[in-house]
């Protein structure tokens, strides 16, 4: 699954997230890593599964409320394998899907690239910091990337298909 609305950096990110291949605390310890702590960074409730990171730790939920707000959609509480699945079966133009799933990448990239803050910059992240970083990445990069997008920023902030 490639998407051209996005770099290829978040491209391989998805991959390997769809893999489980990316270095959770969990993988790095399954693979003999020594970690100080396997619970999630956000809540410091759950163990640091893929899952719980992308989907069940209580920051990502508020995140994807602010998001189905955002878009006008209701993304399922699922895994991103799921959420993709989901996305491919919108009775939705090729167009406006193609967006969507360049939306879920880059909320996907944010949620890792807070995690990461978190644990090597000792920066905090909130539901809404992860939401306003994917409305303006997303933007900058669909707007650059879809010769056809003709949306500016107002508008994108309103709602980021231009039809209402």
């Amino acid at each position: 699954m490639w998407n051209t609305l996005v770099p290829k950096k978040i491209n391989l990110f998805v991959w390997r997230l769809r893999r489980e291949a990316l270095p959770t605390t969990i993988n790095l310890f399954a693979k003999g890593i020594d970690v100080s702590s396997m619970c999630c960074l956000f809540c410091q409730n759950g163990v640091e599964f893929i899952d719980h990171i992308f989907q069940k730790c209580k920051l990502v939920r508020g995140s994807r409320k602010l998001l189905n707000s955002w878009l006008r959609l209701d993304l399922p509480d699922a895994t991103p394998n799921e959420v993709l699945n989901w996305c491919d079966n919108l009775k939705l133009p090729f167009r406006t899907r193609s967006r969507t799933q360049a939306i879920l990448f880059i909320w996907w990239w944010c949620i890792w690239k807070a995690r990461n803050d978190i644990r090597y910059n000792e920066s905090r992240a909130t539901c809404v910091g992860i939401f306003n970083a994917v409305v303006s990445l997303a933007y900058v990069w669909i707007h650059n990337r879809d010769k056809k997008d003709a949306l500016i920023w107002q508008d994108w902030n309103e709602f980021p298909f231009g039809i209402d």
